[in-house]
């Protein structure tokens, strides 16, 4: 009996025939059968998954005939009495005559969840059924929570009524799980949400200068649909506003207009000078703000202003479109500002063509500097060469020397010189020119001595006006800027020998103050009577040394060896002339130019044994004689007879 259900017993009843007389087991005993089935095994009940509204119907069905019952589940299910003693509008039931789908109306029952129970003809109650449905009569609320701008400089979550540059903005809100979401503008759908959950995203497509009224619908899996959204009202901005100057509107004071152009996305403004206690006056396409922006500042967003030090920019709020409004540039430090105009969606101009220079401070001296010179070699300057000074301010300056032109005073050697202006008006460099002058020494370096600038009448300022500010420290001797414009002096120019005779020769020496280049004894001297070797220098080219030779056969008291002028110094400067002292040449033998012959006691013109003849021998010039290692003797002829006089005197 597995199935717990018992078949063909035979039960016997016993009857007893009391008050007759008889026993318990008389012979009138009677016997008959019944059969009788018993059922303990509960049915399934099975339900199909849905959501259906009250006039609707659950799909039931059990494994057994008899009732299946449709229970919220809130209900505490344990026995058939927990169903049907629970309110009428939690359960339905209907009976289950065959194992087919059976329809079970949800007529009068609360909204829910509800499972299924089965009852079997044997009273068997089922378990709750696996699947179950949802009676839902009411239809969703729609919820639209935000429309985010991801564009420009202003961006996040937008109100009603907003302005945005950004053209794929991104609406959200929250649904009921499996419900679908279509998005209006007005009245009319633009398209389906994407639903994750119970959340919904759609990316609206803004055009410019477009006024949207975005609401939503919800459609809940029940079918049921909710009713639209609020409007959410949206204006799209995608266009830049846009600024220009008005450079008729310039003040005396100062100030600068900028005004806006009816087409094109760039500012335009024009170049102006402003103190701080002056105004921009400034005007905009749209409403929003216009930002005056210094130029060291990198713009790329509306951060990047107002992330700015706050003395490089100021702001003004544009309440009117296309009317003026004052911008102050209180508290704004010195330079070249300019314009941006950002409109309510966050629209970020381009920055003015032109500027406006904020400037408060005159124009001073940084520095002052000797810093080239034309013909310089190395370092020294000579003759002609023109030396540059160049004046550092601490802005652009203009010189105005219609009635006169600046000068600077230099200091070569010991010796003031006046350099003059040359160039540089409209920038921030000055340059003074000064030619070195012939004779001209500095071997320190050109100075500049402190405040050496000297207006002579001319008038030097910044772009609005302000006077410079000339004085300025002393500048020290400058090395690379040596003077030289003096001609190599000669120190010393001699002869070792100033009276040469035949075999000697002289040692000639020169001396020069400074080392010379390009010098050739050859060349730059000229040698009178003899010949001079070529001069060699071991010092550095200051001191030379040759060896003159005097001319052969030759006889002259008065002779010089002169110096041309063809040689310089390392500075080019041409080199000065020199003559030694005299020389005397006298390389020539002397000669006899007479021979008399005299006597002691003679008569009649006869001399005698014993007179004493001299004759004299008279040469060219005076003649010494060396008798150390012999006596010169001079042959006489006595009638035929040759005799010898002897050397007695004259030397």
């Amino acid at each position: 009996v597995g199935n717990n259900k018992l078949t063909g017993f035979i039960i016997i009843f016993f009857f007893l025939a009391l008050g007759c007389g008889r026993d318990s087991y008389d012979s009138n005993r009677e016997e008959f059968s019944i059969d009788l089935s018993i059922d303990r095994t509960a049915p399934v009940a099975i339900l199909t998954t849905a959501i259906i509204t009250t006039s609707g119907n659950a799909m039931v069905q059990s494994t057994e005939t008899g009732t299946v019952y449709l229970v919220n589940t809130t209900v505490t299910v344990t026995n058939l009495a927990s169903i049907t003693g629970a309110a009428d509008n939690q359960w339905n039931s209907a009976a289950l005559s065959s194992l087919n789908v059976l329809t079970l109306p949800a007529t009068g029952l609360v909204d829910g969840i509800y499972r299924a129970y089965a009852v079997d003809d044997a009273g068997n109650l089922s378990s709750a059924s696996t699947n179950s449905v949802t009676i839902d009569s009411i239809a969703p609320t729609a919820n639209f929570t935000a429309a985010t701008d991801n564009v420009g400089s202003i961006t996040g979550a937008l109100t009603s009524g907003s302005i945005t540059d950004d053209t794929a903005l991104v609406l959200t809100g929250t649904n009921e799980s499996g419900s679908g979401v279509k998005i209006y503008n007005g009245s009319t759908e633009i398209g389906s949400a994407t639903v994750s959950g119970t959340n919904w995203s759609y990316t609206a497509t803004v055009a410019n200068g477009t006024t949207y009224q975005f609401n939503v619908k919800e459609t809940d899996l029940a079918g049921h649909t909710s009713d639209a959204t609020s409007n959410f009202t949206v204006t799209g901005d995608t266009v830049a506003p846009t600024a220009s100057v008005d450079t008729a509107a310039i003040t005396s004071t100062g100030n600068a207009v900028i005004q806006s152009t009816a087409t094109g996305t760039v500012v335009l403004l024009n170049t102006s000078a402003s103190t701080t206690s002056g105004n921009a006056v400034v005007q905009s396409t749209e409403t929003g703000t216009v930002y005056l922006v210094k130029t060291t500042v990198t713009v790329t967003n509306l951060a990047s202003i107002t992330g700015a030090a706050l003395y490089q920019w100021n702001s003004v709020a544009i309440s009117s479109a296309s009317t003026n409004t004052n911008l102050s540039v209180a508290g704004l430090a010195d330079g070249t500002y300019k314009v941006y105009a950002v409109d309510e969606a966050g629209g970020l101009s381009s920055a003015s063509v032109n500027s406006v220079i904020i400037d408060t401070t005159p124009p001073s001296i940084e520095s002052v500097a000797i810093t080239s010179a034309v013909g310089i070699t190395g370092n020294l300057l000579n003759t002609g060469d023109v030396v540059s000074v160049t004046t550092t301010f601490t802005e652009q300056v203009i010189v105005d020397n219609s009635s006169g032109t600046p000068t600077l005073t230099l200091v070569v050697g010991s010796t003031n010189r006046t350099a003059t202006y040359a160039s540089g008006s409209g920038s921030s460099m000055l340059v003074f020119q000064y030619t070195i002058q012939s004779g001209e020494n500095d071997s320190d370096g050109i100075s500049i001595g402190a405040d050496a600038i000297a207006l002579e009448g001319a008038l030097l300022s910044d772009p609005i006006g302000f006077p410079a500010v000339i004085t300025h420290s002393a500048v020290s001797a400058n090395s690379s800027y040596l003077v030289d414009a003096q001609a190599p002096p000669v120190r010393l120019f001699t002869l070792s020998d100033t009276a040469l005779k035949v075999g000697e020769t002289a040692t000639v020496i020169l001396v020069f103050a400074e080392a010379v280049v390009s010098f050739s004894s050859s060349d730059d001297i000229t040698v009178s009577n003899g010949s001079l070797d070529n001069m060699i220098s071991t010092d550095d080219n200051k001191t030379w040394t040759g060896t003159f030779t005097p001319d052969t056969n030759t006889e002259d008291a008065t002779n010089t060896l002169s110096l041309g002028t063809s040689y310089t110094d390392t500075a080019g400067n041409t080199g000065a002339a020199a003559t030694t002292a005299n020389y005397e040449v006298e390389t020539r033998a002397p000669t006899i130019s007479g021979v008399a012959i005299s006597a002691t006691g003679v008569q009649n013109d006869f001399v005698n044994a014993g007179d004493v003849v001299s004759v004299t021998a008279t040469f060219s010039e005076s003649v010494i004689v060396d008798n150390a290692s012999g006596t010169p003797t001079l042959t006489l002829i006595v009638g035929s007879t040759n005799r010898t006089a002897t050397y007695a005197s004259g030397s």
